[in-house]
């Protein structure tokens, strides 16, 4: 047994007592790569949120030195199940494609019971702002549409019930933090620098100036 695996077992003994046991085998498959404190932080999280690491429910991803939590779409599903006021959602709707024939926009409605009222939540997720780019991106061209109609459903499920899904986010949510450096499973708002002045566009008028007086015009004799 590695000094890791030691370690991170005397992290979480006192964690879960059905995960100790396990520790080798996450550690060697959904959590592959973590330190034994990414390793405790994952755990803690899969046991706050009832997820299985093992069924695939939730999975530790970690890319250029960074890592993240990230939860499978069935696992946003069956938090939102346990509540007993989920109510089912509909297929999702797309609107529009991209220039190389992708959908543009995916919205998906879930429901909540609320006061015994069955009530509607969408939410939009637009293909720009998650396909990870050409390089990393073959399984959304693959299928596109399932791709993003997960992000979507995922941005409704939290709407619906952000007391029990705030923090938790789907892999192809994460596809495109990933293609630069993976930092935090909360995503900020990215800060864009004020863009460089531009010349202006706007066409100017093509003058010729007027020759000055008495200056000789080329092609034209002295009169």
């Amino acid at each position: 047994m590695t000094p890791t695996t030691d370690t991170a077992k005397a992290l979480i003994s006192d964690l879960d007592p059905k995960w100790e046991e396990h520790v080798d085998l996450i550690r060697r498959t959904v959590a592959q790569g973590a330190t034994p404190d990414e390793l405790r932080l994952f755990l803690y999280t899969a046991r706050n949120a009832g997820l299985d690491p093992l069924a695939k429910q939730i999975y530790y991803i970690r890319r250029k030195g960074k890592g993240t939590v990230q939860v499978a779409i069935d696992g946003l599903r069956l938090i939102a199940d346990r509540t007993g006021r989920y109510a089912g959602g509909d297929a999702a709707e797309f609107l529009g494609n991209t220039e190389e024939g992708y959908p543009q926009i995916a919205r998906v409605t879930v429901y909540k019971m609320v006061g015994g009222v069955r009530c509607p939540f969408s939410a939009s997720a637009r293909w720009e702002e998650y396909y990870p780019g050409d390089d990393q991106g073959f399984t959304w061209r693959r299928m596109p549409h399932t791709m993003l109609a997960k992000c979507a459903e995922a941005l409704a499920l939290r709407r619906a019930f952000p007391a029990d899904l705030s923090g938790l986010y789907v892999h192809e949510e994460m596809a495109q933090a990933g293609s630069t450096v993976m930092t935090d499973p909360n995503p900020q708002p990215s800060i864009e620098p004020n863009p460089s002045p531009q010349p202006d566009p706007t066409p100017q008028p093509d003058v010729t100036p007027e020759p000055e007086p008495n200056t000789p015009i080329p092609g034209v004799p002295d009169q």
